[in-house]
């Protein structure tokens, strides 16, 4: 697997691009839908081969904001949890965030997914709690977590927007607790290439204790 990151992409959201399972992705697309400085940096690695898909964690605008761009660009499908996918083709301004922050989202085409489905080799996880949709990519060989918003090295994703759920949350962030993680790649803050798991389990009795502890 490769894995490089473009952090930063507008409310400190991370991007992610990713070889694996001889497939190319991005994972999330920033908030900003002037993508010029980060398409550059996706030029250089492409180096002229294609990209395949782009992965959309979830529906809020600081992920999605810069989709609609790069599909244009690359000429590649998108791709967003079932739970999620009708708020993105339909351009719900409301529960993706943008009207929040006075920005426009227009209809979105996308490919939903589903928990079991793979992509680049790496397995659909159904996370909800930070929005129905959520979903991590995971990949067992090489221990790798893509983990959105719905945990971060340092703490979880919020649950008080819409479609959020607290306890969805702690029962999400409960089965990533039992993944075996090196590599932890979250939609915000750092990412780290080893002891992820430590990280999920240490931010799983954070949230619990939100969540009443419920098992």
């Amino acid at each position: 697997m490769k894995v490089r990151s473009f952090p930063g992409m507008g409310f400190a959201s991370n991007v992610y691009y990713v070889e694996n399972g001889g497939e190319r992705v991005l994972v999330d697309a920033g908030w900003d839908p002037d993508i010029t400085h980060m398409a550059k940096g996706i030029d250089r690695i492409l180096g002229g081969k294609r990209l395949d898909a782009l992965v959309l964690t979830h529906r809020h605008i600081d992920h999605v904001g810069g989709a609609a761009a790069l599909v244009r660009k690359y000429r590649c499908r998108a791709i967003a949890h079932e739970k999620d996918s009708e708020a993105l083709v339909e351009g719900d301004e409301v529960t993706t965030g943008a009207a929040l922050f006075g920005s426009a989202f227009k209809p979105l085409p996308v490919e939903a997914v589903r928990e079991g489905d793979t992509v680049a080799g790496m397995e659909v996880v159904h996370t909800p709690g930070h929005t129905i949709g959520s979903f991590c990519l995971y990949d067992p060989d090489g221990r790798a977590l893509f983990s959105g918003d719905t945990v971060f090295c340092d703490g979880v994703g919020r649950w008080d927007l819409p479609t959020g759920d607290l306890e969805a949350l702690v029962d999400s962030i409960r089965r990533l607790a039992k993944l075996e993680v090196d590599g932890l790649y979250p939609g915000h803050g750092r990412a780290v290439t080893e002891m992820g798991s430590a990280f999920i389990g240490q931010n799983l009795r954070y949230v619990a204790e939100w969540g009443g502890g419920r098992r």
